[in-house]
């Protein structure tokens, strides 16, 4: 049975216009009640709170992709092996340059040997034949064989010059091939070693991502823990707020803005029911289930007041 039907039950004796102002009057006054209800609620609201939370700031990993962290050691591995590179290519061009120019020095050698030992046959010659011509046999075949003899041993000597020339050019051609072999084998040994590196840079990196990642978890985790803990101190706290104020409210009343809230609520109240019959007024708060919990503890008063 709704509150207006018990309302009519209680005034049979009351005629049908006075029944409906009642009804209405009474209306207005748990309008009112809701009002003041609404009133103290927003009051409260925007009172400052302690924070629920510590607002504590957690960090972001960040956490470089593996992607990224072998493009970054491929990138660091190729400068270093690179500059280790261009190292051995220069000290081969250095050392190439040194023979080179010994092969060099060596035709120079073999020319002016040439030109030497020319000279030298050229003087011969002439010699030979003023001692000819002295003695009356510059046509004669003595003459003759002792120029062919001396034309022989410049030919010897031309040949001997460049077996030289020959044998030191090879040799330092062998010494050539032996730096580009040695060459070779070093920058392959380069190549081996740089694989091998990247590898332990790329296993480092991961390691030191993963390490990082693993302390900001453990961070973070310390901070979850403390708002964790936090908010179980903040709601016993709330609790214990709330069960002082009750057991102060229950033994000295309301204070402050929640009793000039609270006595404005009774004072409507009071003025509707006072208004009727004691008898009928009393039944009507008994059957209001809504009254007591906008009145608080001046619902007993107001039942006393009637």
């Amino acid at each position: 049975m709704g509150i207006f039907d018990k309302i009519k039950d209680f005034f049979t004796v009351k005629s049908k216009n006075e029944k409906e102002d009642m009804q209405y009057k009474e209306a207005q006054m748990m309008e009112q009640l809701r009002k003041l209800s609404g009133q103290y609620a927003a009051a409260a609201a925007s009172q400052p709170k302690p924070s629920a939370s510590l607002n504590l700031t957690q960090l972001n990993a960040n956490a470089v992709s593996d992607d990224d962290i072998k493009k970054a050691a491929a990138a660091s591995t190729d400068k270093d092996y690179r500059k280790k590179a261009e190292n051995l290519l220069s000290q081969n061009e250095y050392a190439a340059d040194a023979l080179n120019a010994r092969k060099e020095n060596y035709a120079a050698e073999n020319q002016s040997g040439k030109a030497e030992l020319n000279s030298l046959i050229s003087e011969l010659k002439d010699a030979a034949e003023k001692d000819a011509l002295k003695r009356g046999l510059a046509r004669s075949s003595i003459a003759t064989g002792r120029l062919d003899k001396l034309d022989g041993l410049g030919v010897e000597g031309i040949i001997q010059l460049n077996a030289k020339l020959s044998e030191r050019l090879d040799g330092v051609d062998k010494e050539l091939a032996r730096l580009n072999t040695e060459l070779k084998k070093a920058l392959d040994n380069l190549e081996l070693d740089k694989a091998y590196d990247l590898d332990a840079t790329i296993s480092n990196l991961k390691n030191e991502r993963d390490n990082a990642v693993n302390d900001i978890i453990k961070y973070n985790n310390t901070l979850i823990e403390k708002e964790n803990n936090y908010g179980m101190s903040y709601d016993k706290y709330l609790q214990d707020i709330f069960k002082a104020r009750k057991e102060n409210e229950a033994r000295y009343g309301y204070s402050g803005d929640k009793e000039d809230n609270y006595r404005e609520r009774y004072d409507a109240a009071l003025a509707f029911y006072k208004s009727i019959e004691p008898k009928y007024a009393r039944q009507l708060i008994e059957n209001n289930p809504e009254l007591k919990g906008y009145l608080g503890s001046y619902y007993s008063k107001l039942l006393a007041a009637v």
